[in-house]
């Protein structure tokens, strides 16, 4: 079996056919199951059309979640799928006569101001380079920037769901480009792709329209390099053709590409479907060789195992991975080594932020300000003892912001108590 990762080092490409063939469609599911938040839209019971708003994210880390398919809410609370510990979801049951639109179903088309600002602020377009909406960067960069970044960067060595969107929507680049610059007033944009493709076949273009295609040279993980500061916003392919979809339809686009390859399965291929649809369909709509061993949710860098196939891709989801044998590395202990820290792209400490997580030493955490990580997974990537840090700082992070939040809820509510009095 080809090792899962080589950490550290630079990795050789296994990402045919999948980046070579079109984006496969599967929208014929019966069932998707959706995050929500406490604060619900709909209720069990109810007939939903597709894009229709279901729960407002109204705390750290959540985002707005709509309905990707037409069908009735069967059932709303946990359904305990691994690694969503105490996250809600809407099982969605699909009406027969529901047809899904592709993004290749769409014409590209100048876009009014209101459509821009529609797409941008109320369709929860998730940037997943930086786990940020459109809506909070637009907020943090209201005076503009003057360098805008798509970013093109895929995990490696498997994963190709973002350069696939740039070989196969070509069409729509330039134009979903120029509508999103309109918000953001760059002078300099071009789109990041990964340089090191060693078995791929098919030529990465050098522009798309008048935008340049720049191949990134650095050793893997390219990733940390791709961080927004105060003249650059990075926002990533997916995002902008969300984006573009959702101004010129009118609602939210509901789909998700992923990548799906291993050595498992038949064909390795990048496939739309519908936000919410289980691993277990995708796979069988792909094709099995034999029953996986392992099973990696997103890319072999910052994805996790799983063991069931219940559990639904979300909009954050890259890659489905399936393998007949577990790779041969386990964790050992922390051998002070310090990696983690020069590779992170925010300066933070990795590892002490693990120990105090560990220690649920929450004041600690603060002084560390663990809510800066931006989940790239560059000091799991990079750790020669193989410790998930990724997972514990992603786990400090949200008890950080949930924490903040709450406690700027409890000021508030005792603001309001003051004033009445």
């Amino acid at each position: 079996m080809r090792r899962l990762t080589s950490r550290g080092l630079y990795l050789e490409q296994f990402k045919e056919p999948a980046i070579s063939s079109p984006i496969d469609s599967f929208f014929d599911v019966k069932t998707v199951f959706l995050p929500v938040s406490s604060e619900l839209c709909v209720s069990a019971n109810q007939q939903l059309d597709c894009g229709q708003l279901i729960s407002r994210g109204i705390y750290p880390d959540s985002i707005d979640s709509f309905a990707s398919v037409k069908g009735t809410a069967a059932a709303i609370g946990e359904f305990k799928f691994e690694k969503f510990e105490g996250q809600s979801f809407m099982q969605l049951d699909a009406d027969k006569d529901f047809v899904a639109t592709s993004f290749e179903e769409i014409e590209p088309r100048e876009l009014t101001d209101d459509e821009i600002m529609y797409a941008a602020t109320e369709c929860g377009i998730l940037n997943t380079t930086d786990k940020r909406t459109l809506a909070e960067i637009l907020e943090q960069y209201k005076g503009g920037v003057k360098n805008l970044v798509i970013d093109a960067v895929d995990d490696e060595p498997y994963v190709s769901s973002r350069i696939s969107q740039l070989l196969c929507r070509t069409k729509y680049i330039p134009h979903a480009i120029k509508a999103l610059n309109r918000l953001f007033g760059a002078k300099n944009i071009h789109i990041e792709a990964y340089g090191r493709n060693g078995d791929v076949s098919v030529r990465i273009p050098q522009s798309v329209g008048r935008y340049a295609v720049k191949a990134s040279l650095e050793v893997y993980p390219v990733s940390r390099m791709l961080q927004s500061d105060d003249d650059t916003v990075y926002i990533d392919i997916g995002a902008l053709l969300s984006f573009y979809y959702s101004a010129i339809t009118h609602k939210p686009y509901t789909n998700t590409v992923v990548t799906v390859a291993g050595d498992c399965v038949k064909k390795s291929r990048n496939v739309e479907v519908p936000i919410g649809t289980s691993i277990g369909d995708i796979l069988n709509f792909c094709g099995l060789r034999k029953k996986p061993a392992l099973i990696v949710l997103g890319g072999s860098m910052t994805g996790y195992s799983v063991d069931g196939t219940d559990i639904p891709v979300l909009k954050s989801t890259k890659a489905i991975l399936a393998f007949t044998e577990e790779p041969e590395f386990e964790t050992t202990t922390c051998v002070g080594c310090g990696r983690c820290i020069d590779v992170c792209p925010q300066k933070l400490l990795p590892y002490y932020i693990y120990s105090y997580y560990l220690d649920n030493n929450i004041e600690k955490l603060y002084r560390l300000s663990a809510d800066k990580c931006t989940e790239c997974g560059c000091c799991s990537y990079i750790c020669p003892a193989k410790i998930d840090l990724r997972q514990y700082v992603k786990l400090s992070r949200r008890t950080l912001l949930k924490e903040m939040w709450q406690n700027e809820q409890d000021s508030q509510n005792n603001q309001s108590a003051l004033s009445e009095k």
